[in-house]
């Protein structure tokens, strides 16, 4: 099929721009933002075309840039747009000049590429939101009056039943000429809301999310049906970042350790793909039914961001129950086949539904703030810096000083040996003592040192022995030294006694 509208450009916006706002302080730029606020409130938004092409239901709404699309087949099987059958009902429906719209397309309802017919029957809701129908153009279509709506068919046609290929809208009170309206599209969604959600989905990616920290894949996924364990940060957006060819092959459950999905615990996980990629997503999360089937607990608060190339073909399929809503703003994307149930919102450029489930609308909850994300990883500066230096600047200090700086032992007061004579009538023993206990000199001591003083006394003849051969010298010198201390200890006792 051709689509209708060409590729929008996509350029890089302001945080300004993500939060459709103007910013006048520095406040204003780290306000929070709803991600999927640019879909205006719609469960299915495309750039182009939306095809439905299965005989299931959507309980939800859709906008789409382009054209409307069924191919449900040429049987007697309409898709229907419902609020709510086995979803849950907690939503609203955008609304246009004050009433609730349900199906919205910027083109037209491309009768001549559907085989089938699209019912927008609004089961489950009050009759303010039936949701009503809005067409850019019904040209080559004629709108007729049906029930208490309208019927869009072919020219000239009064057959609005479903082998003739029709958009139905017939329980909600709708009047023909509300049908076409030209800036429909543009005022619910349109470029602005296109080009949001796709700068959301390069926010997400890129990781520059206030209080965000990043989530591992498990390294081991050998046993998927047993459940791929995520391990969430409480309190935080957690990012996970992965591959197409990291997804399993086959079908696989979603399993979280003690922390799940909450409204201050969001999970965004980014796919990026390639072209013709099929990406299985979970059968299961275990855990998102624990208060019922109508009630499911993570689907607000994940969203699967797909990367892809502009205009690629991808397609995601489950066989089972998928919560969280999908931003592929430049996928061509498929849904199913399989039963891909999908539970949230789902954004594309182009959007096919064929797969063999339902879709049921959960709003995007959490809001995210630009920034900063957490490190991941705050623990290795600490101990990297601390342990080299204690290891290196404390071991050379005391090894040297000792060796080096020996004078503190030998530089007290002289006169303490003297002191203690007085009580004794022997002065010689006390000057017998400069170098040993034994009265004889440390014949081990240098030259050098022999030089700086015999008032070294005991400490100096600890050094090892480094010069020539100088015993009589410093027997010589000895001598003197005994003598000189034995006339001066007589002299000092005598003048402190009074002698």
């Amino acid at each position: 099929m051709q689509f209708s509208r060409a590729m929008r450009p996509i350029a890089t916006l302001s945080i300004a721009a993500l939060l459709g706002m103007s910013i006048t302080s520095a406040a204003d730029a780290a306000s929070s933002l709803n991600p999927l606020a640019g879909n205006g409130g719609f469960t299915l938004t495309a750039v182009t075309d939306i095809e439905l092409g299965s005989a299931h239901e959507l309980e939800g709404s859709l906008a789409a840039g382009g054209d409307v699309i069924s191919s449900t087949g040429s049987g007697d099987q309409f898709y229907s747009l419902v609020h709510s059958s086995a979803g849950s009902a907690g939503y609203s429906l955008p609304e246009l000049d004050g009433s609730a719209v349900r199906l919205v397309a910027g083109g037209t309802f491309d009768r001549d590429a559907s085989t089938g017919s699209i019912r927008v029957a609004g089961n489950g809701s009050t009759t303010s939101t039936q949701g009503e129908i809005r067409l850019g153009s019904a040209d080559g279509l004629s709108v007729e009056a049906r029930g208490a709506g309208v019927c869009v068919q072919a020219e000239g046609s009064s057959d609005c039943s479903p082998q003739s290929k029709v958009l139905e809208q017939s329980r909600n009170t709708q009047s023909v000429a509300s049908v076409v309206d030209a800036s429909a599209y543009e005022t619910l969604v349109g470029d602005s809301g296109e080009s949001a959600l796709a700068s959301v989905s390069n926010l997400i990616e890129s990781g520059q999310i206030k209080d965000a920290i990043t989530v591992e894949w498990p390294a081991d996924t050998s046993q998927p049906m047993n459940g791929i364990t995520l391990d969430l940060a409480e309190g935080h957006v957690n990012l996970l970042n992965i591959d197409a060819s990291d997804l399993p092959d086959t079908d696989w459950k979603l399993a979280f350790g003690d922390v799940v999905p909450s409204a201050s615990t969001p999970l965004l996980i980014t796919i990026t793909a390639s072209a013709g990629d099929t990406l299985i997503l979970p059968t299961e999360t275990i855990g998102m039914y624990a208060q019922g089937s109508q009630n499911n607990l993570y689907a607000p608060f994940m969203l699967w961001n797909i990367v892809t190339p502009a205009k690629a073909a991808v397609s995601v399929t489950s066989s089972g129950i998928v919560p969280g809503s999908v931003l592929a703003p430049d996928a061509d994307l498929t849904i199913g086949p399989g039963k891909t149930l999908i539970e949230g919102q789902i954004h594309a450029w182009a959007l096919h539904v064929r797969n063999d489930g339902e879709l049921h609308h959960y709003d995007f909850v959490p809001p995210l703030t630009p920034g900063e994300p957490e490190d991941p990883e705050p623990a290795p500066e600490p101990s990297v810096t601390p342990d080299p230096e204690p290891s290196e600047s404390p071991d050379p200090e005391p090894s040297e000083k000792p060796s080096v700086t020996p004078e503190p032992s030998a530089t007290p007061d002289p006169y303490p040996e003297p002191s203690e004579q007085p009580s004794s009538d022997e002065p010689s023993p006390e000057p017998s003592t400069p170098g040993t206990s034994s009265g004889e000199l440390d014949h081990s001591v240098t030259a050098d040192q022999n030089a700086a003083g015999a008032s070294q006394g005991s400490t100096a003849s600890s050094l090892p022995r480094t010069g020539a051969d100088v015993t009589w010298p410093l027997t010589l010198a000895g001598g003197l030294v005994v003598a000189g201390a034995g006339a001066f200890a007589i002299d000092y006792a005598a003048r402190r006694h009074g002698k």
